[in-house]
C-alpha cells in the first residue's frame, strides 16, 4: 500500500514475475512475454462479448477500437504452474477496457482430441488479476481486485468440481489506514463479477 495526499492505494497492479513468468496482470500493466491468442478464443466469448466485438469493428471513427484482426483486441500470456499451463487473456483495446478496469479470461488446453482446442475456465472484469502459483489443486487459485470511487474489493477464486468458485471476499474503504473486512461472497459487489 502507498499513501498519496492522505489516500491509500493498493499497489497490486505492479507487474511482478514469479519464477521467470508473469503472474500479475492489470488494466495499466503491460503483458510481458505476450503470446498470440488462439483463433478459437472468439468462439469462447459470451454472446454479449461477441456483440461488443462486432460493434467495435463497425466503429470507423478516429478514436475507435477497430482492429485489422479480431484477435488484436486481446493479448495472452502463458503461466505454467506445477506443470499445468493456463493462458491468461487480457482485453487490450477500449473495446474490453474501461476506466481502470479490463476484462480477463483464463483458458486451458482442452483434453479433447483436436490440437489447439481450449476451454474457458474463468472470466472477470476488474482492475487487477493474479495467478496464485502456490495455491490450488487442479488449476491455480486466482486473486482479483476491483474498486469503485469509495471501496476496494478483493476476491480469491479456487477451482472446484469443474468451475472456479469464490473462496473469500474482502471489502475495504479507500482512504487512510482502511480496515479490511471479510464479507460473505454472496454480498460481494456483483458489478465486478461476470
Amino acid at each position: 500500500m502507498m499513501k498519496v495526499a492522505g489516500v491509500t492505494f493498493v499497489l497490486m497492479l505492479a507487474s511482478v514475475s514469479w519464477a521467470q513468468q508473469q503472474v500479475r496482470f492489470g488494466s495499466e500493466v503491460d503483458v510481458e512475454r505476450a503470446v498470440n491468442v488462439p483463433k478459437v478464443f472468439v468462439s469462447l466469448l459470451t454472446p454479449e462479448d461477441r456483440w461488443r466485438l462486432r460493434e467495435c469493428q463497425k466503429d470507423a471513427t478516429p478514436y475507435s477500437s477497430r482492429q485489422k484482426n479480431l484477435l488484436d483486441h486481446f493479448v495472452g500470456s502463458v503461466v505454467d504452474v506445477r506443470n499445468v499451463k493456463i493462458m491468461v487473456v487480457q482485453g487490450r483495446t477500449m473495446c474490453f477496457q474501461g476506466a481502470h478496469n479490463t476484462q480477463f479470461w483464463v483458458l486451458a488446453k482442452s483434453r479433447k482430441a483436436s490440437a489447439g482446442a481450449y476451454k474457458k475456465l474463468f472470466e472477470i472484469r476488474g482492475d487487477g488479476f493474479q495467478v496464485d502459483a502456490k495455491a490450488g489443486e487442479t488449476y491455480p487459485d486466482l486473486y482479483t481486485f476491483s474498486h469503485t470511487a469509495i471501496e476496494g474489493f478483493e476476491s480469491t477464486f479456487g477451482y472446484s468440481r469443474g468451475i472456479y468458485r469464490q473462496k473469500s471476499c474482502y471489502v475495504f474503504p479507500l482512504g487512510e489506514d482502511p480496515p479490511t473486512r471479510r464479507i460473505r461472497c454472496s454480498k460481494y459487489n456483483s458489478e465486478f463479477r461476470h
